[in-house]
């Protein structure tokens, strides 16, 4: 769905939703099945089921409440090479060149990313698909924000990006994650 700016001046600024009558633009929740991929050890919060339950609130929600609530189910692919590109202006390239490789050399089960004792960066053969996931799901949410088709945005996605630093041990920690 795409909104299109309605005829009234700039503090009426309605919004046209295909199939739908003027009105502001809606919450869009956006989240991409492929974050499911990225599994933890056993013990780490951060798990999978997490996701999917995230994923069935906004379902139920989006059901209940079309008119408030709009749902994206999977990231436009457009966005998933946007934010393989963007990676270097958050991180440096070395860092992520070292974390794609490893993800590749990783087996499908959870394992330590980086080993050692960093038992904040688990992941798995898929972590990097659902890392790039995830960061384009924010970037779609963005673009709907800012180009006025969304009021605001929830992303449901993982990994989690609140230990993400230029490189592994941004700010002297001794792991902040990939994410």
């Amino acid at each position: 769905a795409r909104a299109t700016t309605g005829g009234g001046g700039p503090e009426d600024a309605a919004y046209a939703w295909e199939g739908g009558h003027p009105r502001r633009p809606r919450t869009l929740a956006v989240y991409d099945r492929r974050c499911r991929l990225h599994e933890t050890k056993p013990h780490c919060m951060e798990q999978s089921r997490r996701a999917v339950a995230a994923a069935a609130v906004v379902e139920a929600v989006g059901l209940r409440r079309p008119r408030s609530l709009w749902v994206e189910r999977t990231v436009h692919g457009a966005y998933l090479e946007r934010a393989a590109l963007a990676l270097p202006y958050a991180h440096t390239r070395a860092y992520v060149g070292a974390v794609r490789r490893r993800c590749a050399d990783l087996k499908t089960e959870p394992t330590l990313v980086f080993g050692g004792d960093d038992e904040d960066t688990c992941g798995n053969r898929e972590s990097w698909d659902a890392a790039i996931a995830a960061s384009a799901a924010v970037l779609q949410a963005v673009d709907a924000v800012l180009c006025g088709e969304a009021r605001n945005a929830l992303c449901a996605v993982r990994p989690p990006g609140h230990h993400a630093g230029a490189c592994l041990n941004a700010l002297g920690a001794p792991g902040n994650g990939y994410c």
